[in-house]
């Protein structure tokens, strides 16, 4: 890959830890949304958008876990996330990657003519994925100054070799849409007293049942799941403006945590840190 391609892709600052949350991704839940970023992988936790996602391993190997099912990818293979697919991506500390995203308007003609079909998580030709890289350093860095009718096309250009190349399947009937629903059903309300029984009968399973759904699709007990996510929402809020006027106690209690010991345990568990000496150090 030549110096001048990879100016042409925005390089994402992370943070060393991995990200935390089970949640509907809200940046890229815009139907308009359409981005490319090149960054290190830290990993990303459970999350689902309605956008479909492309990742293009350009060093080093990865894994990820798609709708409950873990795959290993390395340089050269694209993972491709469906729309509404659960999936997080593991911590790897060799690893980078460039990933485009398309909302909902860039898929409609696909959804059109392919109603019901996905695309196999796991594309692995090697020497046609580098047309398809080479398409997307083509673009401009900034998602602003690329037209409509641009984006449109390029999308279904991208998708239509895809196609030609690796063909679709029928999308499962389960493909990830309880997974999804759990998710959004928790981030809705995870402010709230929350347990496994009551989340089971939201579901209509039996306890025991629920209970391994949620760990094959999730890989983790929901109690680490929720007190993650209550952390990772802690987090945010502390961390914008807006809320500025609530202590961190407050804030706590606004997304769930019924004590400061349990906030602080979990808060530190997720960043290493407690919320003033990670402020601090930003």
């Amino acid at each position: 890959m030549s110096t001048n391609a990879n100016k042409q892709i925005k390089e994402e600052k992370t943070n060393d830890a991995p990200r935390t949350g089970y949640y509907y991704e809200q940046d890229s839940g815009s139907p308009y949304l359409f981005d490319i970023k090149r960054h290190k992988n830290f990993g990303y936790s459970a999350h689902f958008h309605p956008s479909i996602e492309l990742y293009f391993i350009t060093s080093g190997e990865m894994s990820a876990i798609m709708n409950g099912k873990t795959i290993s990818v390395t340089a050269g293979d694209i993972l491709f996330c469906n729309p509404y697919d659960v999936h997080h991506y593991l911590t790897s500390d060799e690893c980078f990657v460039t990933v485009w995203r398309a909302g909902a308007r860039f898929l409609a003609e696909f959804q059109s003519f392919y109603k019901d079909k996905v695309f196999e998580h796991t594309l692995r030709d090697k020497e046609f994925n580098k047309g398809i890289f080479e398409i997307i350093l083509g673009l401009p860095e900034a998602p602003g100054d690329i037209g409509m009718l641009k984006k449109i096309a390029v999308t279904n250009l991208i998708l239509s070799l895809l196609i030609e190349r690796y063909g679709v399947r029928d999308k499962p009937k389960r493909s990830g849409e309880i997974a999804a629903k759990i998710l959004e059903y928790i981030h809705a309300n995870y402010s709230q007293q929350l347990t496994l029984r009551q989340l089971a009968r939201e579901f209509g399973y039996a306890e025991m049942s629920f209970s391994r759904i949620f760990r094959s699709s999730f890989g983790v007990d929901f109690r680490v799941f929720l007190s993650e996510l209550r952390a990772e929402r802690a987090d945010a809020m502390l961390n914008d403006e807006q809320f500025i006027h609530l202590n961190v106690m407050q804030i706590a209690s606004a997304c769930g945590f019924d004590s400061a010991a349990t906030f602080y345990r979990n808060y530190k568990k997720c960043y290493g840190t407690t919320p003033l000496k990670r402020k601090n150090s930003e």
